[in-house]
Parts: C-alpha cells; sequence; structure tokens
C-alpha cells in the first residue's frame, strides 16, 4: 500500500519560538482500511510501513529539488558558471527550517470490523528531559512511560510469527499505525 505525507510549511510570522508557532502540528491518515469490489468487502491493510522518528524534508520541496538539479547538473560535466545562473527559489531557509519529528501515533489492532486503539504520545511540556523519557502510551484508563525504541513493533506491520501444529508461519500483524503526528522541530 502506499501513502502521501503532505506537510505544509508554517507562515513566516510563526517561526518563532511563540504560542502561535507551539500550535503548527501535522497528522497524517495511513491508508490501513480498503475495500474488495469482488467480494464487496471491507479489509485491513496490514504491510509493513516503516517511518523515521525524525524527518529531514527539503529533498521534496522546490529548493531542495532545485538544489539537487543544480548538483546533477554539474555532474553531468555543464559549465558551473552557466549552471550558476540557473534560477534557484528566492526562499532561502536554515537547514533546521525542514526538520520534523514525530509526536504520536495512533495504533489500530484488529481487522476492519472491529479493533481496539491506543496511542502513544510524546510529551512536549517537559522539554528538560531527554525525548527519550517523554514518551507514554495511553490505552483505555491506562496511562504508562514507555521506550520510544519499542514503538516501531507496534506501529510498523512487522510480520509475526505464528505457531500452529508445530508449523512456523508468517504473517502480518493486526497491531499497526493508524495516524501519525509530526511537529516543526525548529518551533519547540
Amino acid at each position: 500500500f502506499f501513502f502521501f505525507l503532505m506537510i505544509r510549511r508554517p507562515p513566516r510570522s510563526t517561526q518563532s519560538r511563540s504560542s502561535a508557532a507551539s500550535d503548527v502540528y501535522k497528522r497524517q491518515v495511513l491508508k490501513r482500511f480498503s475495500m474488495d469490489y469482488d467480494t464487496m468487502r471491507r479489509f485491513k491493510v496490514n504491510s509493513y510501513c516503516k517511518f523515521p522518528m525524525r524527518l529531514n524534508m527539503k529533498n521534496y520541496t522546490g529548493e531542495g529539488i532545485a538544489e539537487k538539479d543544480r548538483e546533477k547538473s554539474i555532474q553531468e560535466g555543464k559549465d558551473p558558471e552557466e549552471v550558476g545562473r540557473k534560477k534557484l527559489p528566492e526562499d532561502n531557509y536554515p537547514e533546521e527550517y525542514y526538520e520534523y519529528k514525530l509526536t504520536g501515533v495512533v495504533i489500530h489492532f484488529g481487522t476492519a470490523e472491529a479493533g481496539h486503539y491506543y496511542s502513544y504520545i510524546l510529551d512536549r511540556e517537559k522539554e528538560d528531559l531527554p525525548e527519550e523519557e517523554r514518551w507514554f502510551e495511553f490505552n483505555d484508563i491506562s496511562v504508562r512511560k514507555c521506550d520510544p525504541k519499542f514503538i516501531s513493533v507496534d506501529s510498523f506491520g512487522i510480520a509475526d510469527e505464528h505457531s500452529k501444529n508445530n508449523v512456523r508461519d508468517m504473517y502480518d500483524s493486526t497491531k499497526n499505525a493508524y495516524i501519525l503526528s509530526v511537529s516543526y522541530t525548529h518551533l519547540r
């Protein structure tokens, strides 16, 4: 399955550490449910889907694409002065402008017809603590600290090993990420 993550930049007015800036967060729903039109039944897509805890989006912006095109032209042996005259986008942002970090994951455990949702959330208030100590699992009335290294186990749809009659079988996990929440790292 495929999903497209589209993240807009914050307006220039929110690039400082203001209260307005702290509200700039994006969410992405992963396409985990689909329809089989032959059988007219919904099904859950449990395939493996990996995502990073931190992501630099510069390569997917106009600035990043223009830089890559310029580098490619130079590698192809074109005149550096000629390439230097190519129009680059006027926006010139610092590298941290393109940095995003994962701040939350909603997990779905089950099938397309039934299941359970719970979340992993990064505490954004206690910035004096290391990030590894600020992740929590919210599961109904249970709220507990969690190690962010284990978020991938529940999120990526990793194949589980199932043993039946001494025959080992691999199958897609029914526990995987459904919604991702990311924030601009340079705002916090």
